[in-house]
């Protein structure tokens, strides 16, 4: 058995039209929610480890079964190796007509019937925009092949350990910036580091999970000196790009694409991991952009993405930090963040 991770986002963290929930109560493929709109309130993404004798998580399909989860939004006292299904798949669209899937996460604690439990979703490639209207257009049982593996599910941004950052005093490992220490930011000139995270995944993890894979950016790849010289980060780490089809496109000198985004084959081109991989986070008290070997990259946003599945003391030390974090609906990027979508059309023309 092998053990995967899912990133979900607990129902009391969205909001749904017409007083509907994601539990289906007399059916469990999610038609109650066509015509309503989801609202994500935050993202608080909540980290699940899953073991399963296959790769894909499936409907109604024994041997999927949680890896230690003790407790789950309302849900308390579990065993930690309940049955969990992928309830429910649902197609739902932003205003600007981008669309998302969602799957219905389903913990069959004991005594309940389990199409009346679904406590929490998920997304299928990337994690939509919070506080944004989402509405339900499609809906079906959740997959029951290897249509849907766990390698196709959202996951989280950072860097990974040896990255330079610039400094005042000069270029730093990334490792060694700790707390309190002055990082250079594009907009905000040099600002204090506030939090430090580090996440390590062994040669293991990225071979059952290749979506956790490492994205290589080779020297020069998005312009002479960007990055200055090969690096390396997670697939969901954003990149800054400007220049006249950003602005034509956009009518934004500027926008953040996450870096699997910009995958062609050669110069980006996500690698097997084979050695492993530590990412690392830096966090400061807005979204900003820093410069990472060369490159302008985005800082770690706990206002607008991803918890990184943290344990409950780190996610407590976020909270001390950044109150409201988890909650957060304020939040502002330090740019657009151009969906997978909107990254193909640009790349197209560029």
């Amino acid at each position: 058995m092998a053990i995967f991770t899912v990133f979900t986002l607990e129902a009391s963290e969205i909001s749904i039209s017409g007083g509907a929930v994601l539990s289906g109560f007399s059916q469990g493929d999610g038609s109650h929610l066509v015509g309503e709109t989801i609202t994500l309130n935050s993202n608080a993404w909540v980290q699940v480890d899953i073991t399963d004798n296959d790769a894909n998580f499936n409907d109604s399909e024994n041997g999927q079964n949680l890896d230690g989860t003790t407790s789950y939004g309302t849900l308390s006292g579990l065993s930690g190796n309940e049955r969990v299904e992928a309830e429910y798949t649902l197609t739902v669209e932003d205003p600007d007509g981008n669309s998302y899937t969602i799957i219905g996460f389903n913990i069959n604690e004991p005594g309940v019937t389990s199409f009346s439990t679904v406590e929490g979703i998920a997304f299928i490639g990337e994690f939509p925009p919070q506080g944004v209207l989402l509405t339900v257009v499609a809906a079906s049982e959740g997959p029951s092949d290897s249509s849907t593996p766990y390698s196709a599910y959202a996951t989280p941004p950072c860097f990974t350990s040896g990255t330079m950052i610039e400094t005042p005093s000069g270029m730093r490992r990334i490792e060694d910036i700790a707390v309190g220490d002055v990082v250079c930011t594009l907009d905000s000139g040099a600002k204090p580091v506030n939090w430090v995270g580090r996440t390590e995944l062994s040669a293991l993890d990225l071979a059952d999970q290749p979506r956790l894979r490492p994205v290589f950016i080779a020297k020069d790849a998005i312009a002479p000196g960007e990055p200055a010289r090969d690096m390396l980060v997670s697939p969901q780490h954003r990149i800054l790009l400007g220049g006249v089809d950003v602005e034509l496109m956009f009518a934004r000198d500027e926008v953040l694409v996450a870096a699997i985004h910009l995958v062609n084959g050669h110069s980006i081109r996500q690698i097997d991991g084979q050695d492993g991989v530590d990412y690392m986070h830096l966090a400061f008290d807005q979204h900003e952009v820093v410069m990472s070997d060369g490159l302008p990259t985005e800082s770690f946003f706990p206002g607008a993405t991803v918890l990184n599945g943290f344990d409950a003391a780190v996610r407590a030390e976020l909270e001390t930090l950044f109150p409201g974090c988890s909650k957060d609906k304020g939040s502002e990027a330090a740019r657009t963040c151009l969906t997978g979508r909107e990254a193909q059309v640009l790349l197209a023309v560029a």
